[in-house]
């Protein structure tokens, strides 16, 4: 048996991963969801302390047209001075833009998290990336009342292929799971250029790719199951009993207690010996 002291609401779809912080004292995790989003949590009091918004997917031709477009608009605002309204309308009609676009099927999905022991730093991989990102858990400013902290992003470290499995192992080192023929990676802090580096001597990391190579082992393209299009399969499917007429009634927590209630009653007048009808 086990005891629910509390739920972590907020994401929207499936929880793909959590990490929880292991130092002691330490109340923090970390979740990431289909519906694109990481959510840091205090999970004593259930509260959520931070968010991070799902990232877009990215494609090549629009990244370099959007590049060639910031460039003209910069030499256009050099020529002619900088002018406040058209840069307002401009910002507008992207935001615009990207608020139409913000559907599940436009998010890298992140599914791998990892937060160090201490709860100050998270790494994130999503599904389609070859790359990991890592963040910092800072406090919020006292003019963003929005949330107690937020997610300031660290580094990015480019991946040779989809990263699959994500973990730090201690607050300054994080091991990265790939496919063939690497298999295992791991970066550690190097405080001189306040960046994640890579490892590529670690006993461990060369064993394991021995041995994997050895046995001809294959890794999986992902570990989000998909179907012939791309698209991934687990999603939340809401079913109705069949045997219940009204879905909101059946879901409604008033009516569940009214009937435990009722259930207790008759309990009782059977234990009186009264008469249960």
């Amino acid at each position: 048996t086990y005891v629910v002291e509390g739920y972590l609401l907020g994401h929207t779809a499936f929880v793909s991963a959590i990490d929880v912080a292991s130092e002691k004292g330490c109340t923090r995790c970390v979740s990431c969801s289909g519906d694109g989003t990481v959510r840091l949590w205090n999970y004593e009091t259930c509260e959520e302390l931070a968010l991070l918004e799902g990232v877009l997917k990215k494609d090549d031709d629009d990244d370099d047209k959007n590049e060639t477009e910031e460039k003209d608009s910069e030499m256009k605002d050099a020529d002619k001075g900088s002018n406040d309204e058209n840069t307002d309308d401009k910002n507008a009609d992207k935001e615009e833009k990207l608020s139409e676009s913000n559907d599940d099927d436009s998010f890298l999905i992140p599914f791998g998290v990892s937060i160090n022991s201490n709860g100050t730093n998270i790494a994130v991989i999503r599904e389609g990336a070859s790359f990991l990102d890592i963040y910092t858990i800072v406090e919020s400013s006292e003019q963003d009342k929005a949330a107690k902290m937020k997610f300031e992003k660290k580094q990015t470290i480019e991946c040779s292929f989809q990263p699959l499995g994500i973990k730090f192992v201690t607050d300054n080192a994080i091991y990265i799971l790939t496919k063939e023929s690497v298999y295992l990676q791991c970066f550690q802090y190097d405080e001189s250029k306040s960046l994640f580096v890579e490892n590529g001597t670690l006993a461990v990391c060369t064993a394991l790719k021995n041995a994997a190579i050895s046995q001809d082992v294959k890794m999986p393209e992902s570990v989000l199951e998909t179907d012939s299009r791309g698209q991934i399969k687990l999603v939340k499917v809401q079913q109705k009993p069949a045997f219940a007429k009204n879905e909101e009634l059946w879901n409604n927590s008033s009516r569940l207690l009214t009937a435990k209630k009722r259930a207790a009653r008759r309990r009782k007048r059977r234990r009186e010996g009264g008469n249960v009808d």
